[in-house]
């Protein structure tokens, strides 16, 4: 199975709770799930896995006894998944897993510099990356349980 980390956000939360968890055991309405949900659904899916755990949705989020429960399983819970994803750049569960990112964050550029000097030509290659200190701040990291989800990842 794969687990999902991200940020929740102040928006409108579609969770599992002792109300509706009868229903979500036959379905769960796609088209009321934010999209980090469903993008992390369509990429569970596309990677041959069948199970996804969400915590807003595998946690009754109106059960203080579930939540105890499943609180004391995370570790396992993370530890025992193929896979996390982490839904990093994003403030909130509409956002999405995808953002635009500056590629020299994650892959240095190769810079061919050339000059001339009268009939001499000089040419070598250098490889320039952006200083890591001064990438953006995450917004996934800003919550809590990310640095537990991120280490039994």
């Amino acid at each position: 199975y794969v687990t999902l980390s991200y940020k929740w956000g102040d928006g409108v939360r579609y969770t599992s709770s002792k109300q509706n968890i009868e229903d979500h055991y036959t379905s769960i309405p796609r088209t009321q799930l934010p999209t980090t949900f469903c993008e992390a659904i369509d990429i569970t899916y596309n990677l041959g896995f069948q199970w996804l755990w969400i915590d807003a949705l595998c946690i009754l989020q109106d059960s203080t006894i579930d939540q105890a429960n499943e609180i004391d399983r995370m570790g396992v819970i993370f530890r025992s998944s193929a896979l996390t994803l982490f839904a990093c750049s994003t403030d909130n569960a509409d956002a999405g897993l995808s953002s635009n990112r500056d590629p020299r964050w994650v892959k240095p550029c190769k810079l061919t510099l050339r000059a001339s000097f009268d009939e001499h030509h000089f040419q070598c290659s250098t490889y320039v990356s952006i200083n890591r200190l001064e990438m953006p701040s995450v917004p996934l990291f800003t919550r809590g349980w990310v640095l537990q989800e991120e280490v039994l990842a």
